[in-house]
């Protein structure tokens, strides 16, 4: 080997040793910003709409200002000898970085509605940026009222 191999292999050596010694320095990346705060919870009473053909189910939704996010709820109600189930969802909201409610409109799938005790399924997924994604749910018994 050459003098001047050894002297390219030694400078390789020290540009490599000084990227290494430098790297756990640098901040990662999710240590670039905060994590996006992101909840979503499911509203205690729902409102019958048209004699239970539907319901109409408030959801309380919290993300980063601007992000925009695909909302669903899913409710399930025994009636009578029988169950009622329906699923409604949106993406056409934005958030506004505070607490906000979005009311979803669940179309009953053969069964109707009735009024009274429910299980109610609402599940989140926001984007705040380009990199990172939050899923959140939430389950929740709710009351159906008139």
């Amino acid at each position: 080997m050459t003098k001047r191999n050894i002297v390219r292999v030694l400078g390789a050596f020290a540009v490599g040793g000084a990227v290494a010694f430098a790297v756990p320095a640098l901040p990662a990346v999710g240590q670039l910003s905060p994590p996006a705060v992101v909840s979503v919870e499911v509203g205690d009473e729902a409102t019958l709409v048209a004699r239970g053909a539907a319901v109409s189910v408030p959801i309380e939704v919290l993300c980063p200002a601007g992000a925009t996010g695909f909302l669903n709820v899913q409710v399930t109600q025994r009636a009578g000898s029988r169950i009622a189930s329906g699923y409604g969802g949106t993406s056409d909201f934005v958030c506004t970085g505070a607490t906000q409610t979005v009311d979803l409109q669940v179309p009953a799938q053969g069964q109707a509605f009735k009024k009274g005790g429910a299980v109610a399924e609402a599940s989140l997924s926001v984007c705040p940026d380009f990199f990172s994604c939050v899923f959140v749910r939430d389950n929740e018994n709710i009351q159906i009222a008139r």
